[in-house]
């Protein structure tokens, strides 16, 4: 990492953590909303990754921006059809968001 990123490595780890928690705790919280709120969460968790994946692009951290990329994508689909929202999907982007917080975790510790 050049020496004009690492300066901002404090930033990005905070903010993405406070993404990543948002985004996490958001997930958990959809096995309670009721199906008129769907439309709004879904966006809601669209927008934090898509935050995430912005911020580790410009950080350089390739692998960070292809799996928010990816989760990004997913709720994307997932805004068009809010109701296809189930299980098997919160899992994979609770997975997601262990994963990217791993990597935000290496980038904090220069790995």
């Amino acid at each position: 990492m050049s020496q004009d990123m690492s300066r901002y490595l404090g930033l990005f780890v905070s903010e993405a953590t406070e993404h990543l928690e948002r985004l996490g705790q958001a997930l958990v919280g959809l096995e309670k909303a009721p199906p008129e709120q769907l439309p709004a969460a879904v966006d809601g968790l669209f927008r934090h990754a898509h935050s995430l994946k912005g911020m580790a692009a410009s950080m350089g951290y390739e692998p960070a921006t292809q799996l928010a990329h990816g989760a990004e994508d997913l709720l994307d689909a997932l805004r068009a059809q809010p109701s296809r929202l189930g299980g098997e999907v919160v899992d994979l982007l609770l997975g997601a968001v262990d994963a990217l917080s791993s990597q935000v975790r290496c980038a904090e510790a220069g790995r």
